[in-house]
């Protein structure tokens, strides 16, 4: 369709032959008058461009309504952009020369295609036109736009109602969303479904719990057809009761694409149809039709006439859905609508095309039973007769029951969908030992197998109360609210969100130990409601995670298309077997690494200072002194023995000695570097590896170590003890020599600064030769904190 085509039509859709009264035309006049004066100019015009004969529709200048056509079109070139012309001179439509400037933004409704302008004129050219000018024109052109599509929304809603409002047929309009908001009952809809229930719907109440309790899944069904599945026309036929009896209600449902606005409805018209209904059964007993020597092979017959929109069938294929022939209503429309929703589009596309020859159709699809499950059938039929385009017009064949077929075809391939996604969760946790992304990488195949629309996986955990609660590592997003669905994200990342209320419906799985299948969750003992904002539930299935016979976790899922059965918990029964024992070796591992982290910190830690142990730090000093080979690097290695020790464990006892060792080791980390390596070698000894420091530069920190340690004491009941310490430095160039010999060097500056009169540093540095006055900051120390062991 070109453009011009595009808007016609568009303008016919938005009712403006209708829309525009008088008093429409004459707030138009004024409008552009004073959008004329707000520009300065001096004449604004809009011009409708999308009809037959284009025209000026208002303007504050009389010359203007006399526009040409020809000249509208010339003059607004490409109604679907801004044209500013501050000097017209030279252009197409402006050769007369009675105008110097012209400007013009495009008329839209709702975004859509461009039915007009909105232009201004002057005779004299606008040099100084600014570009905040152009904005303003098309904040005004948008404006207006909005004012001719409620226009047009407004007399679509005159027009329906002046065409409802004595007749027979009631409408209804929902938003094509889940609750199916109401948009608008007409008011003649009483005298169709009952005063009492139009009332009910008015005051908020929902049009499903209006209708039979065994007609309401159809209706849901018919619903979810329009919102999911995106069918156009659905008919059908549903009962309502009322305080004087049954009526029988046939509705006709649609959704249309609207030109003036981007929102899905849902458009019903409903008729009261008892009466025909009160007919027909009355006759029901006398149609038996089509009784076929097929019978025997358990094979049905149908006889499906397009023309007529009649569909026969028999005795034995209505009783393969649970009903008998004369209670099937023959329309067409009855036939297709027990036909699944996501089967039917594929059906009719089949029937009403072009069958080429041997003129055959072959067709597999599911219909509802009697008893709500569906039933898979497969018609086989010839065309008879044709329309003169060549679709069909007359099919008749056979009908047979191929239910358990397609049970055992798609329990096969449930099946080997199940070991595809178990293989692929099993190699993904064994590879990353990550919960989360196992459970993620199973759980939509999971929902596909299921036919479920929701569902979550569940891990059992327990507080430092020892209190159960649920982690969450895969959920489906139930659409809540911004808000929480912002909050679920962030706790996904977070390793999963957390259930803590198990008094629920879902809580009832991990404390009782048991499968809950429930296609009424509402009627359930342990169901407590849903949240605000979380779907409705229509059925429920849970299923524990085991280990040993013990939870440690659950499958939950909901609203499943055909709701649940036993089978699904046998298929699935591999899936939560192998669950759980992902869950029990995650929980091993974890409790492994523990242990293994418990192990290395007693294998490598002195217990009572917290400092590396004798072997820890010859393993790391070896380590340094390698990296110092083969990098050139200088370092210093420092032996300390607190002077005196055994004289504090003879007057205070072995606790004092601890204390003071603690003591020791404390000031050691506040004093030395981080990366300087601090060990205990035993009894009183330490020793310190100072990396990329020479024996000059090692010699500060440890006589800070030395002076800190002389000047504070270490608290012990009512005794403050006091001790020195003794050192003695040897440097290694480059790495050089062993760690023995480093350590045997160590030793014999230790002994000397020992022989010497203990409390100082070996070798001394060159200056104290000459004089005693060395001058060295002492560090401040927390007496209380000085009793305590480094983390």
């Amino acid at each position: 369709m070109d453009s011009v085509s595009s808007r016609i039509a568009y303008l016919r859709g938005m009712h403006l032959e209708e829309a525009l009264g008088e008093d429409f035309l004459t707030a138009l006049r004024d409008f552009v008058v004073r959008v004329a004066d707000a520009f300065e100019v001096k004449a604004a015009h809009i011009a409708i461009l999308g009809e037959a004969r284009p025209h000026v529709l208002a303007a504050s200048d009389a010359e203007d309504v006399s526009l040409g056509e020809d000249r509208l079109r010339q003059r607004a070139a490409n109604p679907a952009q801004v044209r500013i012309l501050p000097d017209t001179a030279g252009f197409a439509g402006f050769e007369a020369g009675d105008t110097g400037f012209y400007a013009a933004a495009p008329l839209r409704a709702g975004g859509a295609i461009p039915f007009g302008t909105l232009a201004l004129t002057d005779p004299a050219p606008r040099p100084d036109w600014r570009p905040k000018d152009t904005a303003l024109l098309e904040t005004f052109a948008r404006l207006l736009g909005e004012l001719f599509q409620q226009r047009g929304q407004a007399q679509d809603v005159l027009n329906e109602r002046a065409m409802l409002a004595n007749g027979p047929t009631g409408a209804v309009i929902w938003k094509a969303e889940r609750g199916l908001p109401l948009v608008y009952a007409s008011d003649n809809l009483g005298r169709v479904i009952g005063t009492e229930q139009l009332q009910a719907l008015k005051e908020g109440g929902s049009f499903e719990r209006i209708i039979h309790p065994d007609d309401q899944e159809d209706f849901r069904l018919a619903m979810h057809g329009h919102i999911e599945a995106s069918l156009l026309n659905i008919d059908l036929t549903f009962r309502v009761p009322t305080q004087h009896g049954m009526r029988w209600i046939r509705q006709t449902s649609q959704t249309p694409a609207l030109a003036h606005t981007s929102e899905r409805l849902i458009f019903a018209y409903l008729l009261d149809e008892t009466h025909q209904k009160r007919l027909e059964q009355a006759n029901a007993l006398v149609r038996e039709r089509l009784s076929m020597a097929v019978e025997a092979a358990n094979i049905g017959v149908f006889d499906l006439n397009l023309a007529t929109d009649e569909r026969i069938i028999d005795d034995r294929t209505a009783a393969t859905l649970g009903f008998r022939a004369v209670e099937i209503d023959t329309h067409v429309d009855t036939w297709l609508s027990m036909i699944h929703p996501f089967d039917r589009p594929r059906v009719e596309r089949k029937i009403r095309g072009v069958v080429p020859a041997p003129d055959f159709v072959k067709l597999e699809y599911r219909m509802r039973h009697k008893d709500r499950h569906f039933v898979w059938m497969q018609s086989f039929g010839k065309v008879v007769e044709r329309f003169a385009d060549g679709a069909p017009l007359r099919i008749v064949g056979t009908m047979i029951d191929i239910s358990e077929h397609k049970r055992d075809e798609l329990q096969r391939t449930k099946q080997r969908q199940l070991l595809e996604v178990l293989n692929s969760a099993q190699a993904s946790f064994m590879f990353s030992h990550d919960i989360q992304a196992a459970c993620n990488g199973l759980f939509e195949p999971l929902l596909r197998v299921a036919e479920s629309q929701f569902g979550f996986i569940g891990v059992m955990r327990h507080t430092a109360e020892g209190n159960p609660y649920l982690l969450i590592p895969a959920i489906s997003d139930l659409s809540w609210s911004a808000e929480a669905r912002a909050a679920h994200g962030e706790k996904m990342k977070k390793g999963g969100l957390e259930f803590h209320k198990l008094d629920n419906l879902f809580g009832h799985v991990v404390t009782r130990n048991e499968v809950v299948l429930t296609n009424r969750p509402a009627l359930h003992g342990a169901a407590r409601g849903t949240p605000a904002g979380h779907p409705h539930l229509d059925n429920f299935l849970g299923l524990p995670i085991r280990f040993g016979g013990k939870v440690v976790g659950m499958i939950g899922l909901a609203n499943a298309t055909e709701g649940y059965q036993q089978d699904l918990v046998d298929l699935l029964e591999p899936l939560v077997t192998t669950l759980g024992a992902l869950i029990h070796a995650l929980d091993m591992d974890v409790e492994r690494q523990k242990m293994q982290r418990e192990l290395e910190a007693r294998a490598t830690t002195d217990d009572l200072t917290g400092l590396h142990n004798r072997r820890q730090f010859e393993a790391l000093a070896r380590r340094e002194l390698a990296l110092a080979r083969r990098r050139g690097h200088v370092l210093t290695l420092a032996l300390i023995d607190l002077d005196h020790f055994k004289r504090v464990n003879d007057t205070y006892g072995h606790a004092a000695g601890d204390a003071v060792l603690k003591h020791f080791a404390l000031l050691a980390h506040t004093v030395l570097r981080e990366s300087d390596i601090i060990g205990r070698m035993g009894g009183e000894e330490f020793a310190v590896l100072m990396t990329h420091t020479s024996l000059e530069e090692a010699r500060g920190p440890l006589e800070r170590l030395r002076l800190t340690l002389a000047e504070t004491t270490t608290p012990f009941g009512e005794a403050a003890i006091s001790i020195t310490a003794s050192a003695g430095l040897v440097q290694s160039e480059g790495g050089e020599g062993e760690l023995d010999a480093l350590m045997r060097a160590a030793d014999g500056m230790l002994y000397r600064a020992k022989s010497s009169g203990r409390n100082r540093i070996e070798p001394p540095p060159p200056e104290t030769a000459r004089t005693d006055a060395v001058v060295i900051p002492l560090v401040k120390v927390d007496p209380v904190k000085a009793v305590r062991a480094p983390a």
